[in-house]
């Protein structure tokens, strides 16, 4: 079997780790390239300063919103939100602030749920994410307050001609990891033509991502949450594997 990786996963390293000691091919060809969004910080100063629940959509809002750094850091008392974990431990690299997420489930839903069970009457919230990121947080928070600001940091460029049948193994299954619908849409475009090639199964976090999208070039989907680590990965994909 072959693994191919269309995103710079959290766990990156420690899945090719795994797949070096159990002889797994794995092949890393990344479907968008992540590139700053040019905006005059000083328009948000205030409201960053000011703001005192502050959520990160992602790990990249985290790492391109540091042209808001310096107004974020003098905010030490603002609790920040995330979507899980791998999130959490890139805001702390910068910030000492309070992080929260969800424990289990890594989703908007689920973090939506603690954000409602915290809010109060003058919270200023904060949204930091990627240009045409997910509206769902945005969206509920403005159902119980109009004291909310979201600013996109970064933007995702599809990298033409990523992945094509060259890095797509014939004589065996080839599990094509996808992290965003936009990814899947590049992937898709990229390699539909490998259909009757070999068996391609897909691997995404949540079925979210493959709403309105014909994925009939795949032989099989499989849904691997990315609050999961590496190992889980591997032997998910290895149980797959075995079977087919």
């Amino acid at each position: 079997m072959k693994i191919i990786l269309t995103a710079d996963l959290s766990i990156k390293n420690e899945l090719n780790k795994i797949a070096i000691q159990k002889k797994i091919d794995v092949e890393e060809r990344i479907a968008l390239d992540i590139q700053n969004i040019d905006l005059d910080q000083n328009i948000y100063k205030s409201y960053i300063k000011n703001a005192n629940k502050v959520i990160f959509q992602s790990k990249n809002a985290v790492k391109y919103a540091s042209i808001l750094h310096d107004y974020l850091l003098d905010n030490k008392t603002a609790k920040m939100y995330c979507l899980g974990k791998f999130t959490g431990n890139e805001i702390q690299k910068y910030y000492a602030n309070k992080v929260i997420y969800p424990k289990d489930n890594y989703s908007s839903e689920s973090l939506m749920t603690i954000i409602k069970n915290e809010k109060g009457l003058n919270d200023k919230y904060l949204i930091i994410k990627g240009e045409d990121g997910r509206n769902y947080l945005e969206n509920e928070i403005r159902k119980f307050s109009k004291r909310i600001k979201v600013i996109s940091v970064y933007k995702r460029v599809p990298v033409k001609h990523f992945l094509d049948v060259s890095s797509i193994n014939k004589k065996t299954n080839n599990y094509l990891i996808v992290s965003s619908k936009a990814a899947l849409i590049e992937l898709i475009a990229n390699i539909s033509s490998c259909k009757n090639i070999a068996p391609l199964i897909l691997i995404i976090p949540n079925e979210r991502i493959i709403n309105e999208v014909d994925t009939g070039i795949f032989k099989d989907i499989i849904v691997i949450s990315n609050s999961n680590n590496a190992e889980t990965y591997i032997s998910t994909i290895e149980r797959h594997n075995e079977q087919n």
